[in-house]
């Protein structure tokens, strides 16, 4: 080989391991079996169709790096960073011109054509599928995506989120949300959702919970209030007395209805023997009522260490702003008498979670463990 070409490509292959500017510094291609070791220089792609201000990404190789980008075609019709990303100009039917060089002046071209007219676009577009659709709350909905180049990225705005493909619905009314899927060129509204959340979603939330009074003594507890359905029962022990049961009362609604619902509820701690029950350790909590503390003790034919009671707190919060609702509630059964409930281990069936506990009292005996049970 020619000592002064062999030198120029030397310095070439230096100049590219020692650069320290701005630009892509590709990949040296393997040896070729070519006279010059060097491969013809490539871009990709050689064309593209984006929506009006679209990005779309070039790899070039071969060539010798470091390479550079040219809008050959001017300003008015894009920009193209050090790294291959070009954005067309925000204007309908604009042709450009890219042109990418390597360090020996060797240049390969590419074209970028911005879409005309109005979305949804024709040619390049992106249909969504389904276009339109009135879902209910919490509502999930699968989408595709015709047109363009995967991946591709969706977002919600107005309400409800994505995970990959899948929308959920928020868990109250809203409308519009607008559904907006990006591809992989930067190819940008060309589809929009207009989602209307409303109608009966079939899913059931607690808007408002009561219980019996402690003290009252009624044997299968007092009538049920209209609406409300019995979520359990716990023996009602006051003053050193087991005599009938306190209930639990739950009212739901459907989501696409409720306004205001149950986001949490607490039972405190057993065992405190605090009087009517201490305060809701959150002030913003509701004490919807009391229940007999008592520690499970039966001594000689009477049931003693009961003197005080724990207290049921709930908090109730506009639909639309809470993180979280209460969907049900129960409490388990009445005289099992098993330590750590039901289960023997202090937990619920799943999906529900523990969020209190009370002495297991009925029956002549009181010991064991009865469980508030909770599912959001």
């Amino acid at each position: 080989m020619n000592k002064k070409i062999f030198g120029l490509l030397a310095l070439a292959i230096l100049t590219t391991a020692c650069s320290s500017n701005n630009t892509d510094t590709g990949t040296v291609p393997p040896p070729s079996p070519t006279a010059t070791g060097v491969y013809p220089l490539t871009i990709t792609p050689t064309s593209a169709t984006v929506a009006p201000g679209g990005t779309v990404v070039f790899t070039v190789s071969g060539g010798i790096p470091p390479y550079s980008y040219l809008v050959a075609s001017g300003p008015t019709t894009g920009s193209c960073d050090p790294t291959g990303h070009f954005t067309a100009v925000n204007v309908s039917g604009t042709v450009a011109t890219l042109q990418a060089t390597d360090a020996a002046g060797s240049v390969a071209s590419a074209i970028v054509t911005t879409l005309t007219g109005a979305p949804p676009y024709v040619g390049g577009s992106l249909t969504l599928s389904p276009s339109s659709q009135v879902i209910a709350p919490l509502q999930q909905v699968t989408f595709t995506t015709l047109g363009g180049t995967p991946p591709y990225n969706y977002l919600a705005s107005g309400g409800g989120s994505f995970s990959g493909n899948v929308y959920t619905a928020p868990s109250y009314s809203v409308n519009p949300v607008n559904i907006t899927v990006t591809d992989a060129t930067g190819l940008t509204g060309t589809g929009t959702l207009s989602v209307q959340v409303g109608g009966s979603s079939g899913v059931s939330v607690i808007v408002n919970m009561t219980m019996t009074p402690e003290g009252t003594h009624q044997v299968g507890g007092l009538g049920l209030p209209a609406g409300f359905t019995v979520a359990g029962s716990v023996a009602d022990a006051d003053n050193n007395i087991i005599y009938g049961d306190q209930l639990f009362y739950t009212q739901t609604q459907d989501t696409s209805l409720a306004t205001t619902v149950v986001s949490d509820i607490q039972v405190t701690q057993q065992g405190l023997n605090i009087p009517n029950g201490p305060a809701c350790p959150d002030p913003s909590y509701l004490k919807i009522g009391t229940v007999g503390d008592w520690k499970g003790q039966y001594v000689f034919g009477q049931f003693v260490g009961m003197s005080g009671s724990q207290s049921v707190c709930v908090h109730y919060q506009a639909a639309s702003t809470a993180p979280k609702s209460l969907k049900s509630f129960y409490v388990t059964q009445q005289g099992l008498h098993k330590s750590g409930g039901p289960n023997g281990d202090g937990t619920c069936n799943p999906p529900f979670i523990v969020v209190g506990a009370s002495a297991d009292c009925g029956g002549g005996s009181c010991y064991g463990s009865q469980l508030y049970c909770a599912q959001y």
